[in-house]
């Protein structure tokens, strides 16, 4: 079911990332044939033979990989060669390297191993060959000089013999550019750890390519860019026959004697049985043989003393799930290098142009095709086939009555086809002349042939039944993605088609724009379409063309800055949008409102009215130019890609940017969004085809159920601090994540159970919480409100755990030197605010103990004149002058004592309030004076 175009979607993040697989070399293929190994670039990557996906990626050096090999009795076992001179051994398990070393003076040119996978010869452009012991990492053989040029195959016997010849079952033959072939039986005693071969087979008039021996027999078949295959006899070293291939030969592979295919039924397909009859009488020992070179053509070879000759040749245009025209060009690719896969009966062939087809012997088809790299991607389309039919419609009457009855009900026969979100695909333009239809789930790929030149733009019709195709080759071509093949080309533009667009509503006509700054309209239903109509648009280069919803607008962007809206019916210029200081490279009708939406090389996206052609809004944010804008969520929002590598999703209403997407490295020329809006499609410079899923409604049903998880939990934390339940409500707020609860519950521990309390429950603090917790002392050490709690907790943590047990639970989630670099400045700095007011709270005892002294004389003159003048008092009263003189005595006690104990403090705390004698003399009362700044005015009288 389709999704709510209508919603307002907050967050796309990548799905999956289809990036090169492939670049060049060998592609090798699992005992199994689950996985392949290619070489791409400085790595190897293996990839899923069902998804088309890396599932693991091997890194060796900063050199680029120079050849791989697998072992034939394990295949987890790896070898590779690399431009540093260096050898590996991997283990593909766990994709570690367990051995290094080197093994030329210059580049790897080829590797092999042995039929028993123990021994590994290496030819290199030094012009030696050496034989390895891997596991156990020495060199049996070193074979120097042994060619005039480069050595560019090595290949041992991988097939058994008979019980007469098994001593020739260690056969090594190296090749090399000048066209020899050097023979080693590494059986015979008589060849020497550095011995040269005696044999030289010379039959071959260029580089030799391939190398496979018949099965069940001592010879050897041998293939070259000389367009000859040549068949030895390995035990006499001697030319049997040389047998025609008419096509310079780049890979051979063996697939086993003919009598297999002939004993066992199904092999091969029924058609090729009567011919393989034949030739099965004539030649029982013959073996069956495949080829792949110049020609780009996948061939079949029934090989053997008698019969030689080509017994199936594939046509390069036929694919899965397509009819091919005549007229169609066939690609100009070739094939590089084959593999076979014996339990799955399958052969892997890689062509010069990076891409990985699998054939099936069962049926001589490609079962998938696997694009190695897709270059730079210039546009990309969705085929729409969740709203194609499950099965066609019943055929109308053409009479009026007939007519009447279009809106019978027929929801069985137009039932929407369900098509799982990964299984979708989509159209891409690469820098190639092939259209590349590729499916998203498997990465199986199918190509369409029929431009000349590089294909720059691609649309697709909203019933994903017709895609239109623009190139430089100055056509548009229009195709059926029912039969994936061309039905007609619109020829009449004078340079490159710059963009085409296909009608809304039912594919009527086609638009196109062109470097030679026309625009025009085909009619795409006459089987030879021509322009209905034609007009020069722009001063400068058409980018971009869009067509209105309802099929009744045309706008166009271009270099000179303008947007132009042109009538279909008489491409009458109907207005002009002026406002970008760059060129224009996109334009997109709103789905529902009169508003265009325009991206400009200005790093702006603009909205425009259609009716009053002003601008109405300018979204800023892009630092790049701005190449592909479009509307999402039925016009509420815009979404933009950009030169600077980045997708950017706007809500209109608000102007902000509410996702940025982050994936590409290049610049972004394309992306197209699913008619449901659950996903995007984006590829540009970096051959990277980035797949984007909508989070929206997933991240709002995660925050959701986290926000319900959180009330209850601070619920459950209430009530655990009414209960004074400390302990159980520390972890809560520890998993809540609240510094402060953290802090107040601390703080009620220290203050029931002390620093020893605060220490017990330290230690029963899990891992993860300590990390917290060290980060939130860290925090609360800023301010010294919270620093005294701060600096108990971490005297808690440091008791009661060895630095190098801390060191040991917070490796990986805490970098202890930035936590220690934050806790010691600011604890020295509460630790000087401290000293300061201790220092001071000494002066203020000091001077309150000498204004004490100062005032009791006063005091007890006065009580004896009173006493001497005053009647005699009431017992009332006497009691009362006694309590007064006690309260006196007591604080003048009080005040000594304070000052003594000032007085006795450590000159080091003290400082310069400590005195000598046990009380402060009249020379100390002059002192504090002066350091008061009192004047003697101040001073009571004597």
């Amino acid at each position: 079911m389709a999704a709510d175009t209508r919603r307002v979607h907050n967050t796309y993040r990548v799905q999956t990332s289809i990036t090169n697989i492939y670049t060049e070399g060998k592609v090798l293929c699992s005992l199994d044939g689950t996985f392949l190994v290619c070489i791409c670039d400085k790595n190897i990557n293996i990839v899923s033979v069902a998804t088309g996906k890396v599932i693991r990626t091997l890194s060796g050096d900063e050199s680029s990989v120079t050849g791989i090999l697998l072992n034939p009795t394990n295949d987890k076992v790896l070898v590779s060669s690399h431009g540093s001179l260096q050898m590996k051994l991997w283990d593909l398990d766990t994709g570690t390297c367990k051995r290094t070393w080197k093994a030329h003076d210059a580049h790897i040119m080829d590797m092999d191993y042995d039929l028993t996978g123990t021994l590994v010869a290496t030819g290199s452009s030094d012009r030696t060959v050496k034989v390895w012991d891997v596991e156990k990492g020495y060199c049996t053989h070193n074979f120097r000089n042994t060619h005039t040029g480069i050595v560019t195959l090595v290949q041992f016997r991988h097939t058994r013999l008979p019980t007469s010849h098994a001593a020739h079952e260690l056969t090594l033959a190296a090749c090399s550019e000048d066209g020899t072939i050097r023979l080693w039986d590494l059986n015979n005693p008589d060849v020497t750890r550095e011995s040269s071969s005696n044999t030289t087979l010379a039959g071959h008039y260029s580089g030799v390519t391939g190398v496979t021996y018949l099965p069940g027999k001592d010879q050897m078949l041998t293939g070259g860019r000389d367009k000859v295959f040549n068949i030895w006899d390995v035990s006499t070293r001697a030319l049997r026959r040389t047998v025609p291939t008419l096509e310079e030969v780049e890979a051979l592979v063996g697939l086993g004697p003919l009598v297999e295919f002939i004993e066992t039924p199904g092999l091969l397909p029924p058609h090729m049985a009567p011919k393989l009859d034949k030739l099965f009488k004539q030649d029982p020992d013959a073996a069956l043989i495949a080829s792949g070179g110049q020609s780009g053509q996948l061939k079949l070879w029934v090989v053997g003393d008698i019969a030689a000759e080509c017994v199936w040749t594939e046509d390069k245009r036929s694919q899965p799930d397509m009819e091919v025209a005549p007229s169609v060009p066939e690609p100009t690719y070739q094939i590089g290098r084959l593999c076979y896969c014996s339990l799955t009966r399958t052969i892997i062939s890689c062509t010069t142009d990076a891409n990985i087809f699998i054939y099936s012997l069962d049926t001589l088809t490609r079962t998938k095709q696997i694009v190695g790299s897709h270059g730079e991607i210039l546009d990309v389309k969705y085929i729409n086939e969740e709203v194609a039919p499950k099965k066609k419609k019943k055929q109308k009457a053409q009479s009026n009555n007939e007519h009447d009855d279009d809106n019978d009900d027929d929801d069985e026969d137009d039932a929407p086809v369900s098509v799982s979100e990964m299984d979708r695909r989509v159209v891409l333009a690469t820098n190639t002349e092939e259209i590349r239809v590729l499916n998203l789930a498997t990465s199986n790929c199918q190509f369409l042939y029929g431009h000349k030149d590089i294909v720059i733009c691609v649309d697709v019709s909203r019933d994903g039944s017709t895609m239109v195709s623009g190139s430089k080759d100055r056509d548009v071509r229009v195709w059926s993605l029912k039969t994936m093949s061309c039905v007609s080309v619109c020829s009449g533009h004078a340079e490159p088609i710059g963009a085409v667009v296909v009608a809304k509503k039912g594919a009527a006509f086609v638009v196109s724009v062109s470097h030679d700054l026309t625009l025009k309209i085909w009619d795409i239903r006459a089987s030879h379409p021509k322009a209905s109509a034609t007009v020069r648009a722009h001063a400068k280069d058409i980018n971009t063309v869009a067509v209105a919803p309802n099929d009744r607008l045309i706008a166009t962007g271009s270099q000179d800055k303008t947007i132009k809206l042109w009538d279909p019916s008489d491409l009458r210029e109907v207005g002009v949008l002026r406002g970008h200081t760059r060129g224009v490279w996109s334009v997109d009708f709103s789905p529902v409102d009169q508003v265009l939406v325009s991206a400009s090389g200005d790093h702006t996206v603009r909205l425009w009215s259609l009716t009053s052609f002003a601008c109405l809004k300018t979204l800023e944010g892009h630092t790049g130019s701005v190449l592909r804008a479009t509307f999402l969520s039925f016009g509420l929002q815009v979404m933009s890609a950009a030169a600077d590598g980045l997708l950017k999703l706007w809500t209109i209403k608000t102007n902000e940017c509410v996702c940025t997407m982050d994936v590409h490295t290049e610049k972004i020329w394309a992306f197209a969004v699913h008619p449901s809006e659950s996903q995007v499609v984006s590829g540009g410079g970096d051959s990277v085809l980035a797949v984007w899923k909508d989070y929206t409604i997933i991240d709002e049903e995660v925050a959701q159920r986290t926000n319900e998880d959180r009330i209850l939990q601070e619920q459950k934390l209430d009530g655990l601090l009414r209960a004074k339940n400390y302990k159980k409500a520390l972890m809560i707020a520890f998993h809540l994540q609240q510094p402060g609860h953290i802090l107040n519950i601390f703080t009620s521990i220290y203050s029931e159970g002390g620093q020893e309390e605060t220490a017990n429950v330290v230690q029963r603090l899990k891992s993860l919480y300590i990390c917290k917790l060290l980060g939130y002392i860290r925090d609360w050490n800023t301010t010294s409100r919270n620093s005294g709690m701060a600096n108990r907790i971490l005297h808690a943590l440091l008791t009661s755990y060895t630095p190098q047990r801390l060191l040991d639970i917070t490796k990986g989630e805490v970098n202890m030197r930035d936590i220690l670099g934050a806790l010691i400045p600011y604890t020295e700095r509460h630790f000087a605010r401290t000293d300061r007011l201790l220092q001071k709270s000494y002066i203020i005892d000091y001077t309150l103990e000498n204004m004490n002294n100062m005032v009791l004389p006063v005091l007890d003159a006065d009580s004896e004149m009173s006493s001497s003048t005053a009647p005699p008092s009431s017992p009332l009263q006497s009691s009362s002058t006694s309590t007064s003189s006690s309260t006196t005595t007591t604080t003048s006690s009080s005040s000594s004592s304070s000052s003594t104990a000032m007085i006795t403090a450590p000159p080091s705390t003290v400082g310069a309030a400590s005195s000598k004698s046990d009380g402060p003399g009249l020379e100390e009362d002059e002192d504090l004076a002066q350091l008061l700044d009192l004047s003697d005015d101040m001073m009571p009288p004597a």
